[in-house]
């Protein structure tokens, strides 16, 4: 029975702790104001925005009409054989698995 009253105490004693500690945070933030009451000052203008945008899209990255997906071509400097020739060789490497140690410990 005395357990009984333990645990009982223990629970009420935690939700009146609860209580108290939102009080209290509930108070602390009463007076900050909130985001939406704060100002918004922009620091670029819509002209600033357009130019970007028409560099970005001179630049390729962007497309300003309605073909979209963009298709971007890399710019590679080797050819499809020299890929070829180094995926080959990467798969040909043997392959060891690190332990737990070299990964963690050994970094």
């Amino acid at each position: 029975m005395n357990i009984r009253n333990t645990s009982v105490g223990l629970v009420l004693l935690t939700a009146v702790s609860a209580v108290v500690l939102l009080t209290a945070v509930s108070a602390a933030f009463a007076g900050i104001p909130s985001p939406v009451e704060s100002t918004f000052a922009p620091t670029t203008t819509g002209d600033h925005v357009a130019l970007g945008d028409q560099q970005i899209a001179e630049q390729g990255f962007i497309s300003i009409s309605d073909d979209y997906p963009v298709n971007v071509v890399a710019k590679s400097t080797l050819t499809r054989q020299q890929v070829q020739s180094e995926l080959r060789a990467a798969n040909h490497q043997p392959f060891s698995k690190p332990s737990y140690a070299e990964l963690v410990f050994l970094r």
